[in-house]
């Protein structure tokens, strides 16, 4: 799904009005905007304690967990692969040391 800048009817992200979204799993989606993107998740019950408990942010007013695109999306990834991309318990360990304890 995609909008463009001035459509009021974008939904809203913690990085500002959504330009494209896209569904990875049910209650599952990528959102992007004019400058940044990630993931939320509708659903806290849908990612593990484990990633909760390292990354994921709940916004005021948005619904679920959001995972910025750079660096939050890595134990949610390494969690649920089904979701895609590769990534390695080692990619995850870099940016959060405390994920495998």
């Amino acid at each position: 799904m995609y909008w463009n800048d001035n459509d009021r009817s974008a939904p809203k992200t913690p990085w500002g009005p959504a330009q494209s979204q896209k569904t990875l799993a049910p209650g599952i989606h990528f959102f992007s905007t004019a400058g940044h993107g990630g993931i939320q998740v509708e659903k806290l019950g849908d990612v593990p304690a484990k990633v909760r408990k390292v990354a994921g942010i709940r916004y005021q007013g948005l619904k679920g967990l959001w995972f910025e695109e750079d660096c939050a999306v890595l134990p949610l990834l390494h969690a649920l692969p089904h979701l895609g991309g590769t990534v390695t318990l080692s990619n995850v360990l870099d940016y959060y040391p405390e994920y495998k304890a």
